[in-house]
C-alpha cells in the first residue's frame, strides 16, 4: 500500500512493531540502493508516536532527491536483528533436475551487498534446512518450467530463526567468486575456506589489470600452498580503479587475513 502522508505512518508502524518485529524501516517508495530509509527501533516507538509533529518532520526522507514533480509515496517494513544472512545458488538443468545447492554468507551493509563468506561459519542444522528447502522450492519451480540459476536469499535472526527474503531467478554476481571455488574443489582442494569483495582505488584507474596485478604478486593464490587473492571481475577498473577480490585459505580466520592485507595495498 502507497501512503503519501508522514502522519499516516503510525499506524502500520506500530502495527508491525506489535508482530514481533524488532524494528520499522520507512523507505521513500521511489528511491534504492538504501537512500531515503529511515529505521525506527522499537525503544524509540513511543517517540513516534506521541510527538507527531517531530516524526512528521524526521519522516520526510531527504525529498530533494526528488524530481520537483514527483509525488512521495512511502513504504513501511518491518526488520529483525540479523545475525548473518546465509543465500543458496542452485542450478536447474534443461530436463527440470536440480543441481544440488551451494551455501554462502552474504556481508550487506546499507541495504547493499559488499561480499560473500564461505558457509563454515552456518550450523549445520541450520545449512540442512537451507538445503531441503532451497531443494524444495527449486523442484517447484522447475516443474513451472523454470531453468537456469535460481539464488535465494535468507536471514538467520539473533534468536535462531532461518526467514527466506528474496529470490533472483537469474545468474547473479554470488556466481563468479562460486564457480572459482567449485572449479578448485573440482581440482581437489578441499575445505575452503573465503571471503570475497569489491576495492577501489583511485590509482587503479586507467591502469591494466596486469600493472595491478604486480603490487599484489606476492600475495596471489598459490596451489601448493592452498591459499591467496584471486581478482575476478576487472570490468570496472579502467574507469573506476574498481576490481572483484576472492581471498582464499583453509581456514576463515586466515582467508580474512588475506583479504584485509590486500585492502591496505
Amino acid at each position: 500500500e502507497s501512503i503519501n502522508k508522514p502522519t499516516s505512518l503510525i499506524l502500520p508502524a506500530v502495527s508491525l512493531a506489535l508482530r514481533g518485529f524488532e524494528s520499522v524501516v520507512i523507505k521513500i517508495s521511489s528511491l534504492s540502493q538504501g537512500k531515503g530509509v529511515k529505521r525506527i527501533l522499537l525503544r524509540d516507538m513511543g517517540n513516534f508516536i506521541l510527538h507527531e509533529r517531530r516524526a512528521k518532520h524526521a519522516i520526510v526522507l531527504k525529498p530533494e532527491r526528488l524530481s520537483p514533480h514527483e509525488k512521495t509515496t512511502y513504504i513501511v517494513e518491518g526488520y529483525y536483528s540479523v545475525a548473518y544472512s546465509p543465500s543458496v545458488l542452485l542450478f536447474i538443468e534443461s530436463d527440470g533436475a536440480v543441481q544440488e545447492p551451494v551455501l554462502y554468507i552474504k556481508r550487506i551493509y546499507q541495504f547493499s551487498v559488499i561480499g560473500l563468506f564461505s558457509a563454515q561459519g552456518i550450523p549445520r542444522d541450520v545449512q540442512a534446512k537451507l538445503v531441503n528447502q532451497s531443494k524444495t522450492f527449486a523442484t517447484a519451480l522447475a516443474k513451472m518450467g523454470i531453468r537456469g540459476f535460481i539464488e535465494m536469499d535468507a536471514m538467520v535472526t539473533r534468536r535462531g530463526t532461518l526467514l527466506w527474503m528474496d529470490l533472483n531467478v537469474t545468474r547473479t554476481y554470488s556466481y563468479y567468486p562460486l564457480r572459482i571455488i567449485q572449479r578448485l574443489e573440482e581440482q581437489g582442494l578441499s575445505r575452503i575456506c573465503f571471503k570475497s569483495g569489491w576495492l577501489q582505488r583511485d590509482t587503479w584507474v586507467g591502469r591494466s589489470v596486469d600493472d595491478i596485478l604486480q603490487d599484489i604478486q606476492s600475495s596471489l593464490f598459490s596451489v601448493e600452498a592452498r591459499e591467496g587473492i584471486i581478482p575476478f571481475d576487472d570490468r570496472y577498473v579502467s574507469r573506476f580503479g574498481k576490481i572483484g577480490f576472492l581471498a582464499v585459505a583453509t581456514d576463515m580466520l586466515r582467508a580474512k587475513t588475506l583479504y584485509q592485507r590486500i585492502q591496505k595495498i
